[in-house]
């Protein structure tokens, strides 16, 4: 896929790919903030001997910031979706209420997208890995009748995966077309 960057305008930078992109406006100071809250994000997570936690990199689209370049790249696949008329009403992290005994709200969990496709809503998870705390929130929200859908890299069409390797090292700003 070649990607060309491109100065709008009002001189905001974003990568140029046919019938995907478009100038949204929100400008350059924005996005900064965003790539600023990123890495920020990024930093928190080195442990007290400089190690990573996680070999996931942060990414940033739309201003927001993604846990991961896969997580990022399933964004960008909806938001595709989304654009052709396919799903409709794609919401990042989505809270969702965990409920105990008499039906009262024992815990949170968001879902890293969900999106309405044939009149119902679909939640969806990016895993490279599944983590203990993950596993036990997913039999409870299966209890409720909450279907999560796990998503892996493999799942997620190469063009978007590697769209979103690129938009994490070019570092320019990334902005998807809007209805």
């Amino acid at each position: 896929m070649n990607i060309t960057p491109i100065e709008c305008e009002n001189g905001h930078v974003t990568l140029f790919s046919p019938c995907r992109i478009k100038n949204c406006g929100a400008g350059p100071k924005l996005a900064k903030e965003a790539k600023r809250a990123a890495n920020a994000k990024y930093a928190a997570n080195r442990g007290s001997s400089g190690s990573i936690n996680s070999k996931a990199l942060p990414v940033v689209i739309d201003t927001i910031t993604f846990q991961s370049t896969g997580e990022g790249a399933l964004y960008l696949w909806r938001k595709d979706q989304e654009r052709r008329g396919e799903i409709t009403g794609v919401v990042t992290q989505h809270p969702i209420a965990i409920r105990g005994l008499y039906n009262k709200r024992v815990a949170m969990y968001n879902a890293d997208l969900s999106y309405i496709r044939d009149n119902w809503r679909h939640y969806e998870d990016f895993k490279g890995r599944k983590m203990a705390v993950f596993s036990l929130k997913y039999r409870m929200l299966e209890a409720q009748g909450i279907k999560i859908d796990i998503i892996t890299a493999d799942m997620v069409p190469q063009e978007w995966r590697d769209l979103a390797v690129e938009i994490r090292r070019s570092g320019l700003d990334y902005f998807t077309c809007g209805k």
